[in-house]
């Protein structure tokens, strides 16, 4: 069976960030406090359920992952809004290293209006710690995320296309297409163009 095709959007800038995600076939797993949504991580509870130390428990697991956040979907004009330099970065599509030692977990986000932690009898402090952090508000749905959990700071990862966005200056595309060539002649590098942006629906 064939790995599933999650996406990077990025801009450009810095160059050496994009460089490493080629070069070194790597992608960043930040740490949930610096991620973009003040929301993240944050969680409700029953304090007559749950007690005082398997929360702290859960927190400190928290603290210590790695998150790398990935899309269900490469043509989201929204996310290339956001997220790729106003649709003059790129969308890289990579398939996740099955068997590195440090990946935890892949995770579909789910979406909400609340993020409750119901504890349960034989409930595990890290694995309650990965099912927060794979939750958000209903806000943020059109992301359709996946992250990958690791327990480092990189996640290794396979590029097999790169999309190059609507209103990339015709120069950088093709100083792209060339760099990726040589690097990996393997690539697809492909165009995207009005027309195919949210040419598709995901949940």
């Amino acid at each position: 069976m064939s790995q599933q095709i999650l996406y990077k959007y990025r801009g450009l800038e810095p160059w050496e960030f994009l460089l490493d995600i080629l070069v070194n076939n790597r992608l960043y797993a930040a740490r949930f406090q610096n991620l973009n949504d003040p929301m993240e991580g944050v969680f409700t509870y029953s304090q007559d359920k749950v007690s005082p130390s398997f929360i702290e428990q859960m927190v400190n697991h928290k603290t210590e992952l790695g998150i790398c956040s990935l899309s269900k979907a490469h043509d989201s004009t929204v996310m290339w809004s956001y997220y790729a330099a106003a649709h003059k970065g790129v969308v890289i599509g990579v398939s996740v290293a099955p068997n590195s030692e440090d990946i935890i977990e892949v995770s579909s986000v789910s979406y909400s209006k609340e993020n409750v932690f119901r504890g349960f009898l034989g409930s595990d402090a890290s694995t309650e710690a990965r099912k927060i952090l794979s939750k958000k508000l209903s806000a943020w749905r059109h992301e359709g995320e996946v992250r990958v959990f690791s327990r480092s700071s990189f996640v290794p990862v396979e590029v097999s296309v790169v999309y190059l966005g609507c209103l990339m200056p015709k120069q950088q595309k093709e100083l792209l297409r060339c760099l990726i060539s040589r690097l990996n002649p393997d690539v697809q590098v492909l165009d995207m163009d009005r027309d195919s942006l949210d040419s598709r629906l995901y949940t």
